[in-house]
């Protein structure tokens, strides 16, 4: 069988995608026209069945479906096919192409660039073209010495970060661990091409120091982060060996000692030639790329590491997301799922690798490029942070998750009007329920049942008839159902709202547990329903040490067991980030102590305003005190409920007014509302 290179760039591209890949991908990644896609894709689709391999479009993806020893035949044969120059796509030649300069301590040519590569003058200099905004983008500049070649300047550990950051970015989790392991490479593929780069010896070395360290200091990385760690190691080394040092860190002052031991334990493997150049700054270096692997965000509200400004902001972020998309993200585990996320992602964003060339990130950018252009422009709103495309790629998934999650549990009533008997009418509804990724119910009638239902409880309706004059709207199929239709219905649905919600899973649960569940977090509404209450406080001439003392001094001896120790919490709580709610006279005084003994929650009234920080940056005159408190442990669902109350505190104008202006019982009959809510969404019912 005789293939092409691209049509070899192709095959490689959808066996090593998990869930298929898009015509647009394909056309991004190979760099020709959808034209030429589809001739190539024909010729493909010739060629695979004589070894019994099918080329198969489902749903806009293509997929390459076998048997797992045919699959594994056309692996194996396109692997070995070639050079290394035959399979590599233009953007893992761009990568090979900065990690050849970036790698050399001498000036290299164009000539012998493109020499390596097996590509014209022309190709590479358009190449350079296209990588020096990521060069610029870490500070690395390509330095064209006349008459001479290329080199480049830059700090060493931004040098350090893009080079591993393209490494990471083109070499597969797999068949990196499997050439550490058996130190042999299994087959000619891009990884493998890539990982001839590293020194044999320094890439060994450090994959046996990561080794050592799995079962304790790194046990809760990925794969990935394994993966990158280690080639940040072997890099480091690397540099080092020849005469490479970071001289340099923006900064090293929140480095935590455990991962600078963690950064000194990992050298030891090396031998003494490298060891004995490790200073200082290269262990903060490699310590800094540790922690920010390890970096979390607390989602308890009431821990003192529980960033509120960067709550509100991504609550603001989901609200335009939401609003721009005609579509409600508000979902409290996207929030938390987010600030998780973002939390890690602002923490690392001065350090961070680069990533490229992840087909993952480019298959769900093709199938959501209006989300994704307004995640985009939503985040520029809302943070003074710039991200690259592929950290809005990160975004991205996180959202089409949810959006994805919540169209699964859509229900939507569906009425199949078919004349021809209800064998075509089963299977119908059959493939219906294949192809549509909803919990739907079909109904199925004949033409003379027509005028006994009631047409407006349906959601949608399906005819293999024309119904000339019919009043109600609806569609006419195929009695077998074509591709095109059923995109056409999937497109119908989800342009709608269903008409029930029957989306109820709590069946499949333990009676018993949901009951005990039940039992728990009912108790616990009613506490903080109970002890809340609207307080006056006189607050003329006091500063807020004072203020705050004052308002925990109202609080029963059950509530808080010292009071000046609470007060104290709650005032550094307040100076390590801003608690006032922008654009009021509201602020969410909170904290937990270890001289709390029940959660409390409650609202406290000033008679004379205090200027504060709001979590915008700005001051506000606080009036309105929003306060809540808890013990430094407490269950998941006094932790759920106190998260919900915080939530809907900024996330719903009219739940604020009523926290600014409304009185005792109207305050808790918004806490009974949130709190039925949260059984809702937890499935405690």
């Amino acid at each position: 069988m005789n293939l092409s290179n691209r049509e070899i760039e192709i095959i490689l591209h959808i066996l090593r995608s998990n869930n298929g890949v898009t015509i647009d991908s394909l056309v991004k990644r190979i760099g020709v026209s959808k034209r030429t896609i589809y001739r190539e894709l024909s010729s493909i689709e010739e060629s695979l069945i004589k070894l019994g391999v099918q080329l198969v479009k489902q749903e806009g993806l293509y997929t390459l479906v076998g048997s797992n020893n045919t699959i594994e035949a056309l692996n194996n044969m396109i692997s070995n096919k070639g050079s290394y120059d035959d399979i590599i796509s233009p953007t893992s030649r761009q990568s090979s192409l900065v990690c050849q300069i970036l790698l050399r301590s001498d000036v290299i040519t164009i000539k012998e660039l493109s020499d390596n590569l097996s590509v014209s003058v022309a190709t590479v200099t358009q190449d350079l073209k296209a990588i020096e905004p990521l060069l610029n983008e870490y500070k690395v500049k390509l330095v064209r010495i006349k008459a001479k070649g290329l080199t480049y300047d830059g700090e060493e550990d931004n040098i350090r970060r893009v080079i591993s950051g393209i490494l990471s970015s083109e070499i597969n989790e797999y068949e990196f661990f499997e050439y550490i392991d058996n130190q042999k490479l299994q087959s000619t593929t891009t990884t493998s091409y890539f990982i001839k780069l590293f020194d044999r010896e320094l890439l060994i070395k450090s994959g046996e120091a990561i080794k050592s360290k799995l079962s304790e200091d790194l046990s809760k990385l990925s794969d990935s982060q394994l993966k990158q760690i280690t080639i940040v190691l072997a890099i480091s080394a690397m540099r080092i060996n020849d005469n490479n040092p970071v001289n340099n860190l923006n900064d090293s002052s929140n480095i935590q000692m455990q991962y600078k031991k963690i950064a000194s334990d990992l050298y030891k493997f090396f031998n003494s030639n490298i060891v004995e150049k490790v200073n200082l700054l290269e262990l903060d270096f490699l310590a800094n790329q540790i922690q920010n692997m390890h970096f979390s965000t607390e989602e308890n509200v009431l821990s003192d590491n529980y960033d509120l400004e960067l709550s509100y902001n991504i609550k603001d972020f989901v609200k335009k997301v939401s609003q721009g998309y005609n579509y409600d993200f508000n979902n409290l585990q996207l929030i938390n799922d987010l600030l998780s996320h973002v939390g890690s992602m602002l923490n690392r964003n001065m350090n961070k690798l680069p990533e490229i060339n992840n087909a993952t990130l480019e298959e769900i950018i093709t199938k959501y490029p209006k989300l994704f252009a307004l995640i985009r422009a939503s985040w520029n709103d809302t943070f003074n942070a710039k991200l690259a495309r592929s950290d809005i790629a990160y975004l991205l998934l996180h959202f089409a998750s949810e959006y994805e999650k919540q169209k699964k549990h859509r229900y939507y009533k569906i009425l199949l009007v078919c004349s021809n008997g209800i064998g075509t009418a089963r299977i119908l509804e059959s493939r219906l329920k294949e192809t549509l990724p909803y919990n739907n119910e079909y109904i199925i009638a004949r033409i003379n049942d027509l005028k006994t239902i009631d047409f407006s409880e349906y959601d949608l309706i399906l005819s293999t008839n024309f119904l000339p004059g019919f009043s109600y709207p609806y569609k006419v199929i195929s009695p077998l159902i074509l591709d095109n239709e059923v995109e056409d219905i999937r497109s119908s649905l989800e342009a709608i709202e269903p008409i029930y919600d029957k989306s109820d899973e709590s069946n499949d649960l333990d009676p018993l547990k949901q009951l005990s569940e039940l039992s728990i977090v009912t108790d616990h509404s009613m506490k903080l329903i109970d002890y809340f209450k609207v307080r006056y406080l006189d607050s003329n001439n006091s500063s807020m040490k004072e203020i705050l003392l004052n308002m925990t001094s109202k609080l029963d001896h059950s509530i808080v067991e010292d009071t000046e120790m609470v007060a104290l919490s709650l005032f550094k709580r307040m100076e390590k980030s801003p608690v006032g709610i922008p654009n009021t006279d509201s602020g969410l005084i909170h904290s937990r102590s270890e001289y709390v003994n029940k959660p409390f929650f409650g609202v406290f009234r000033l008679s004379n305003p205090i200027l504060i920080k709001s979590m915008d940056g700005n001051s506000t005159n606080l009036r309105n005190c929003i306060y809540m408190i808890s013990p430094n442990e407490i269950d998941v669902y006094y932790q759920k409920l106190l998260g919900a109350i915080s939530s809907s505190i900024i996330e719903n104008d009219n739940n604020l007014d009523i926290y600014q202006n409304g009185n005792d019982i109207e305050i808790k009959e918004l806490l009974a509302r949130i709190f039925i809510e949260q059984i809702k969404i937890n499935d405690w019912k």
